[in-house]
């Protein structure tokens, strides 16, 4: 999935259905529910299908140590996760 755009302006307009941050760990991740007719096309399913996109952010990334983010897409058995890598920029 090449081409699918996450802005914060974007996820603004999608209903949160979990927030979660770790004590222990230091991460946190995010949960909001997705109708995204690309999103549903990748993922073979029906393209009016609501779905759950997960966005769990590692310790590093929420201290601004690193740059990476795990998104998951969930919808009754189907799981597919994708990750996002990068650099910020100093480092």
């Amino acid at each position: 999935m090449q081409e699918f755009s996450i802005s914060r302006s974007s996820l603004k307009g999608l209903e949160v259905v979990r927030k979660g941050y770790s004590l222990e760990t230091g991460s946190a991740s995010i949960a909001y529910k997705l109708k995204n007719e690309q999103v549903n096309d990748y993922l073979d399913l029906e393209k009016d299908s609501q779905l759950n996109m997960i966005i769990n952010i590692p310790e590093p990334t929420v201290s601004g140590k690193n740059y990476s983010y795990s998104i998951i897409f969930r919808k009754d058995k189907l799981s597919h996760s994708e990750g996002i890598v990068g650099k910020l920029k100093g480092n």
